[in-house]
């Protein structure tokens, strides 16, 4: 559900000491799960202990978004449009995003993972993971530690200026995973088109230019988890993103 500026997602380098007041065994390690991105909205999950069971419910890890510190509207795709007052929690998506790369480069196997209505390039193409309520009805995101090691989920979020980064590290002794992302194919969809949204409650003059025009795509990649040098789980992944139009918004209130 981010919408910020396009930037590709980056790698950041394996830590080689273990996070404060974290007790692992000497001979510990990291397992290869450290995925960074930038978002708007990183709040919710702050960290916890996964032993042979399935992160099986985001929302029900982060919470009510209503009690979380500094969240608020924010920009979403809500039927294949961006909406220009806002949805509250719009943009954390950065972090189911974020958190599900990590997980499975870490060798977690994904279970529950849905493409944004949106072709949003500064993600792995086909590899975002959306959640969102609508309702009584909600979207996740889950994986499960299928190892027999207990993992550390850590996330840190560091200020740039005024970018934001959110790191998601998976920590556990090592485990033999190792993933791989191959065959990706990314195909042209729909075209985007820019508009006018004409608003009566704003004065003539008022034009606020909400979004950019952004085409669609098909993509297609795959997912491969080895397991000391075996394939332990694959899944070809297809996204259909449509296309989202731009949109300026003007004033007609006199």
């Amino acid at each position: 559900m981010n919408l910020g500026a396009n930037l590709l997602p980056i790698f950041s380098p394996l830590a080689s000491k273990k996070p404060p007041g974290v007790k692992i065994a000497p001979d510990a390690n990291l397992t290869p799960g450290v995925f960074c991105t930038r978002g708007s909205s990183v709040a919710g999950i702050v960290g916890g202990v996964l032993s042979g069971l399935i992160f099986k419910n985001f929302w029900k890890v982060v919470g009510d978004l209503h009690k979380l510190p500094g969240e608020g509207p924010g920009n979403a795709i809500e039927g294949g449009k961006i909406t220009v007052t806002g949805a509250f929690g719009g943009g954390i998506c950065t972090t189911s995003t974020t958190l599900f790369n990590a997980a499975f480069r870490a060798g977690m196997i994904p279970l529950k993972r849905q493409n944004h209505n949106e072709f949003i390039d500064r993600y792995p193409p086909g590899l975002d993971a959306t959640v969102w309520i609508v309702g009584n009805t909600k979207q996740t995101m889950s994986f499960k530690n299928d190892t027999q090691y207990p993992i550390l989920i850590q996330r840190t979020i560091r200020n740039d200026g005024s970018r934001r980064w959110i790191t998601f590290k998976i920590w556990s002794v090592p485990n033999g995973r190792k993933a791989t992302v191959t065959n990706t194919v990314i195909q042209p969809g729909e075209r985007a088109v820019s508009r006018i949204v004409r608003d009566p409650t704003k004065p003539v003059g008022y034009r606020f230019f909400n979004n950019a025009a952004v085409n669609g795509a098909r993509v297609w990649t795959t997912v491969t988890i080895y397991d000391h040098g075996k394939v332990h789980w694959r899944k070809r992944y297809f996204s259909n993103y449509p296309a989202v139009d731009g949109v300026t918004v003007v004033g007609t209130k006199t």
